[in-house]
């Protein structure tokens, strides 16, 4: 369950339809994927945290480079897996590499959104998924 609630039966379907191969193809870029926006989260913070102690940028300390507190981590989900492999199709992969999902803007993430919907529609009629 999410937590938007139970996802669709469709939505599930879709999830289960990918291979092995795609899942392993893109697993990796996932946890990159999660661990830059878990960076940019932290630098942002760090940053909100400096401004509130009234330090001016140039003086703000630099990031320790110990260990991190642990944070409990959502592990990688097919959902996740099935993201990467519509924006890959979609020609946003290295965009997302890169930048990760922040970098897309409105209109490329409406589209991931979109790829994925309309897909689950298809499933669940019964058509091919291309």
């Amino acid at each position: 369950m999410s937590k938007k609630g139970p996802r669709s039966e469709a939505f599930n379907l879709l999830t289960e339809s990918l291979s092995e191969e795609v899942i392993t193809r893109y697993l990796e870029l996932a946890y990159h994927v999660r661990e830059q926006e878990l960076a940019r989260r932290r630098e942002l913070e760090r940053r909100k945290a400096a401004v509130r102690r009234g330090a001016p940028p140039a003086e703000q300390p630099a990031p320790k480079a110990g260990p991190t507190k642990s944070r409990s981590r959502k592990p990688i989900t097919r959902e996740d897996i099935l993201k990467l492999y519509v924006a890959d199709s979609l020609g946003y992969l290295e965009k997302v590499r890169a930048d990760g999902w922040g970098g897309l803007t409105c209109a490329e993430s409406g589209r991931v959104g979109g790829m994925m919907t309309r897909r689950m529609k298809r499933l669940e009629k019964g058509l091919p998924l291309t």
